[in-house]
């Protein structure tokens, strides 16, 4: 038998105590090298001591200074983990900050169907910039970040000019750009608008009272740019006014009766410039000839016109027109009963302002024709006095009919009263 297969005695009885029933098989030492069964040397420490390092040995066999240093280390690291949760958090916030901030610019995911009026309207100064604008959308909830979107604004462009007061129907998946430019475009379709007729012969204070109730401008934002705002630049029917400021209201006259579409809450301004802009496209070129044929201003032809307007009917204006003009060509007074109804109107509105204009309306004091016109006449009286009747009468009466009698002479038309009460 080959000998390097054969076990000695000794060599079998080792091997029977290590394979019995109930012995457990003894793994060699972690200081055992498993090759040679010699036992390695335990690793030192600095001052060449056989100790484990401290933290790989129980607190127990710590010494104090051990446990003091292992302690702060713990802390150290604890104090990261919580700037580490700190700044994560933080870049959490901010970025869901950003997010929101971004989204009043995109409204992704924002209500379609959820329409929100808002009112834009002028500041103390009467201007509307983009600041206020903004101001707005978050009072209405329509945005969420408003000093982000002023700042987005001026970056995108956005100036201060052309926003338009009123109210409009928006909703928060516009986005702001859209709802900028909805209130800078005078034609947007989420401007609320009305659409309102003014008839002939309405006084100033009718239109001011109907535009207020309708909310389109308040009779008071109306008579102070009425006032203050010089329009003589853009109109010259206005340059050549005479005595504008003896007036009660400056433009009476001049706001042509017509159907107008205004927009809630617009400004005086604005309004203004609408009834200016439609007086100056319906005083024609003819108009214009007739009135300088016969030597008068727009301004006359205007305030002859309302007296026409109030005092007679379709069928009779140019017989009136006739006599107001013969009689301002005979230098008589005008004496009609509808300007000391329009000067007592005035002492009815405003008693402290009625010594102002006292003697400036009522053509039983005034020598010739009032200070201006007393009403807003339509295209009737304004042809009325253009293409006035040519005759010899200098009075007129409507009896109670409302039929109108002429008369040449004082004692014809006191006759005409008599004869036809």
């Amino acid at each position: 038998m080959d000998n390097r297969y054969s076990l000695n005695d000794s060599e079998r009885r080792t091997q029977y105590r290590q394979n019995a029933p109930g012995q457990v098989s003894r793994r060699p030492s972690n200081n055992t090298n498993s090759r040679t069964g010699a036992r390695r040397p335990n690793p030192k420490t600095a001052d060449g001591t056989n100790k484990m390092p401290s933290e790989k040995r129980a607190k127990s066999e710590l010494t104090a200074e051990e446990r003091k240093k292992l302690a702060q280390k713990q802390a150290k690291r604890n104090k990261l983990l919580k700037i580490g949760a700190v700044i994560v958090s933080i870049s959490l916030v901010f970025s869901l900050i950003l997010i929101s901030c971004l989204n009043d610019i995109l409204a992704i995911n924002r209500s379609t169907d959820n329409i929100i009026d808002v009112t834009i309207s002028e500041d103390a100064n009467g201007n509307v910039d983009t600041k206020s604008v903004i101001t707005a959308l978050k009072k209405a909830k329509l945005i969420k970040n408003k000093y982000f979107c002023i700042v987005a604004a001026k970056l995108l462009g956005y100036t201060d000019k052309n926003y338009r007061t009123g109210e409009y129907s928006l909703t928060p998946s516009m986005g702001l750009e859209n709802m900028l430019d909805s209130i800078k475009n005078k034609n947007s379709s989420a401007a609320k608008t009305v659409a309102l007729t003014f008839p002939e012969g309405y006084s100033m204070n009718q239109i001011l009272q109907k535009l207020e109730d309708e909310k389109v401008c308040t009779k008071e934002k109306m008579i102070n740019a009425m006032k203050t705002n010089d329009y003589s630049n853009d109109y010259d029917f206005v340059k050549l006014m005479d005595r504008p400021s003896s007036r009660y209201y400056k433009f009476e006259g001049y706001f042509y009766p017509d159907t107008y579409e205004f927009y809630i809450g617009e400004s005086a301004d604005s309004v203004i410039r609408k009834f200016l802009d439609n007086f100056e496209k319906r005083w024609s070129d003819t108009y214009a000839t007739l009135a300088a044929e016969q030597s008068l201003s727009v301004d006359d032809v205007l305030t002859l016109a309302s007296i026409v307007e109030k005092e007679g009917t379709a069928d009779d204006m140019k017989d009136i027109a006739s006599v107001l003009i013969n009689r301002l060509g005979a230098s008589m007074q005008l004496q009609c009963d509808s300007t000391k109804d329009y000067e007592n109107s005035i002492a009815s509105a405003a008693a402290s302002a009625y010594a102002s204009f006292q003697g400036l309306y009522n053509t039983y004091n005034c020598p010739a024709l009032p200070v201006g016109p007393i009403c807003n006449p339509g295209k009737d009286a304004i042809e009325a006095v253009l293409y006035h009747s040519d005759t010899g009468y200098y009075y007129f009466y409507h009896d109670s009919e409302n039929v109108i009698h002429l008369a040449k002479t004082l004692s014809g038309h006191n006759d005409n009263m008599i004869k036809y009460p």
